[in-house]
């Protein structure tokens, strides 16, 4: 009974309101029927209530996941502003292939954060206490990851559509990389110490009888 109140409710608005408000409110309508739909479809209802039933089963990992998801829709806003400050600091002087690689790049670091900040505060929901999961860190260092390669990738695209000198041999490609691949070698170590930790851990917490 929701959708259909939830359509009647809208259409009765778009008739009420004026004309062009009105015409936007009607038209809105599809998309939000199909927002619904979706949704129905990916299965994020269940998703959501067990996300909320998580919640009410861990009150502080909640409280902290509820900050860490104010920090992420504030990290989506600052990307925004971000982006189209640099979108209106280029618009006149370059093209527009280097204006938008140049609009991501001023992005990527607030984009990362807002995903670092969300998925961990999923994470946080399923964290016993007591136990070390290594989880958090391993999300933190795989962000760091991805964010090096994408900055470089970002930096040598928009030096070749500038129309620099830049040669994609082998030397440069892999000097290029060093602060990324640095970060993959982080990863790394951070997997197999939290691998072993987790043995470790294991081990401690069984019981071997008399």
């Amino acid at each position: 009974m929701i959708p259909v109140g939830l359509v009647l409710s809208l259409i009765g608005l778009g008739i009420m309101l004026p004309n062009e408000i009105g015409g936007v409110v009607i038209g809105g309508l599809p998309l939000v029927t199909g927002l619904y739909l979706l949704s129905k479809g990916a299965g994020i209802e269940a998703t959501v209530n067990k996300v909320i039933q998580e919640m009410r089963d861990n009150a502080d990992a909640a409280m902290f996941s509820s900050l860490l998801w104010t920090a992420t829709v504030f990290s989506a806003i600052f990307a925004v502003a971000e982006g189209y400050r640099e979108y209106n600091t280029y618009v006149a002087e370059v093209s527009a292939s280097v204006l938008w690689l140049e609009v991501v790049h001023s992005a990527l670091a607030w984009i990362v954060i807002a995903f670092l900040t969300s998925t961990a505060g999923f994470m946080l929901l399923r964290l016993k206490r007591g136990s070390f999961s290594g989880r958090l860190l391993i999300l933190g260092i795989f962000a760091m990851v991805v964010y090096s390669f994408v900055d470089t990738a970002l930096v040598i695209a928009t030096r070749v559509l500038r129309g620099e000198a830049y040669e994609f041999s082998v030397a440069d490609i892999m000097g290029d990389l060093q602060y990324p691949m640095a970060w993959v070698v982080v990863l790394w170590m951070a997997m197999t110490i939290v691998r072993s930790l987790r043995t470790r851990q294991a081990q401690t917490e069984r019981y071997w009888g008399i």
